[in-house]
């Protein structure tokens, strides 16, 4: 029911933000790492693309956070799946 001073498009958006979905995810990267001294970290420059896919279950059991999984693809890939497969934990906060 739509009250006084609601719009119908402010609740369509509320009804989306309470309901949980499934998403398919793509990630990659590329890059070079210039001024390494700035940093404290010592990293492994990526000299290839890096690429994952997974699933994302955002807002699970209808709460404020997602829980995922993915796996590395590609030149980064490494011959034990538990070293390529990943938990992901994601909180919603808007």
């Amino acid at each position: 029911m739509i009250t006084k001073g609601e719009r119908l498009s402010d609740l369509k958006l509320w009804a989306a933000d309470i309901h949980s979905n499934i998403k398919i995810e793509y990630q990659s990267a590329i890059g070079g790492f210039k001024n390494r001294g700035d940093h404290q970290f010592n990293f492994q420059v990526l000299d290839h693309y890096y690429q994952e896919v997974g699933l994302i279950w955002n807002r699970f059991l209808g709460r404020s956070f997602g829980v995922g999984f993915s796996y590395r693809l590609g030149y980064y890939q490494t011959s034990q799946f538990k070293d390529n497969f990943g938990v992901q934990f994601r909180l919603n906060v808007l």
